[in-house]
């Protein structure tokens, strides 16, 4: 302390700052105003950044037009079904539906579909299980026929036929609408399966 005081003292004309070696005077900007210079900064771990806020909106989705697989895409998903339940005056569940088809073959591609939804009835799949169960295939996959168009739901590729494959269906099939169930490039002696469970609902009179 006293090799401070006697470097300063009659000598304060500028504010100084002590640079671990000698003195420095302190700088201000034009207004007058203490200037400090950061040199260098690090965020805690974990803290956010704008790349990770990027990737959470991204996760969540615009609202108006949510990307595919986005929280706010699967909501718009689920309000379009439940609009489609609404909009049809639909009954309570009229019965637990379940259905199960197969198909064998040795070469090519080789399907099984399921019955076709009959008039008066919607029918909602809540469970569908998917499966090689003998044999090989480059690739199976399930479907869903509306108004005489497909839509491929799910693949898998290079299938075991110790894998069994549940996907996420919640699908609402109308009248005349089916499931169906394929096997690309299969080999001598194979067989796919589809399993479809769920509920019939039947229009109101």
């Amino acid at each position: 302390m006293a090799d401070i005081l006697s470097a300063v003292i009659g000598k304060i004309s500028a504010l100084l700052g002590w640079d671990g070696t000698g003195f420095r005077t302190i700088k201000c900007d034009a207004n007058g105003e203490l200037q400090v210079d950061v040199l260098a900064s690090g965020l805690p771990s974990g803290a956010a950044t704008e790349l990770t806020q990027q990737s959470m909106l991204a996760a969540v989705g615009d609202p108006d037009t949510p990307g595919a697989g986005s929280v706010n895409d699967r909501l718009a998903v689920l309000e379009t079904a439940v609009n489609r339940v609404y909009a049809k005056n639909l009954q309570i569940a009229d019965g637990v539906y379940f259905e199960a088809v197969a198909v064998t073959g040795d070469s090519g591609t080789i399907s099984a579909r399921t019955s076709a939804v009959p008039a008066g009835y919607y029918y909602y799949i809540s469970k569908v299980i998917v499966r090689l169960y003998s044999g090989s295939a480059q690739t199976i996959y399930w479907r869903a026929t509306h108004d005489g168009s497909s839509y491929t739901l799910d693949v898998y590729t290079n299938p075991a036929t110790t894998s069994v494959y549940t996907p996420n269906a919640n699908v609402l099939l109308d009248p005349g609408d089916y499931l169906s169930v394929y096997g690309y490039n299969v080999g001598a002696g194979s067989q796919v399966r589809l399993i479809a469970a769920g509920w019939k609902i039947k229009l109101a009179v």
